[in-house]
């Protein structure tokens, strides 16, 4: 089990093969938060309960095909190209990717027509992602329509934000001890003269659990 700095307790269960069978979070200021497990012989999750919520998992050739809502298709590479959500009473919504021969991410369509494509350096690091084409609701919104990330070795260091005619929205900065171990993000938005600062916890393992705001 854990505990946070907020007296949130986190409970886990493991199977003999050392897999999740359970999570159960109790929160100080709210009801408690349950998780369930359960799975195939080949150590995959055939069946999850969030929260009294059941969702199926089918599997074909190692790659999900169904999970819960979700269904998958797959390219020859095992790629995602297709996933389609299918919610009772609602349509069905449908999400495309395409990726090029390094196996990076190139583009993405959205369930309200938009595209967003993205863009790497030659280290296989993203440094863009741009919106191409936006969603008729969107068009007379003032939303962000590209996102440029900047990076300190292979750790990304920052991203900023910018509308359709290029004026700056947000700018977020990450700070690491070492190099390597994230100890907050700080964030800006345009014409600010303040930044706010997002303290993160890390775990043993090194990798981040939880980010507080300026008030906890």
């Amino acid at each position: 089990w854990s505990k946070t700095r907020s007296e949130q307790e986190t409970r886990y269960s493991y199977d003999n093969r050392d897999q999740i069978t359970s999570v159960l979070r109790l929160n100080a200021d709210g009801p408690a938060q349950e998780e369930r497990y359960r799975y195939t012989v080949n150590e995959q999750i055939a069946e999850s309960r969030i929260n009294g919520i059941l969702s199926q998992h089918d599997y074909h050739n190692e790659c999900v095909t169904q999970a819960g809502d979700s269904r998958y298709e797959y390219d020859a590479c095992g790629r995602v190209i297709k996933r389609t959500e299918q919610k009772r009473g609602f349509r069905p919504q449908e999400w495309r990717y395409r990726w090029d021969d390094f196996d990076r991410l190139r583009e993405v369509k959205t369930p309200d027509g938009e595209v967003w494509q993205y863009s790497y350096d030659a280290f296989g690091r993203r440094t863009a992602k741009r919106n191409i084409i936006r969603a008729a609701w969107k068009q007379n919104h003032h939303t962000v329509s590209e996102v440029r990330y900047q990076w300190l070795g292979m750790a990304l260091s920052a991203s900023e934000k910018r509308y359709a005619d290029g004026s700056p929205a947000l700018r977020e900065q990450w700070h690491y001890r070492g190099g390597f171990e994230l100890l907050a993000k700080e964030a800006r938005a345009a014409n600010d003269d303040t930044s706010d600062f997002y303290p993160i916890l890390i775990g043993p393992d090194g990798a981040p659990q939880e980010m507080y705001s300026a008030n906890g």
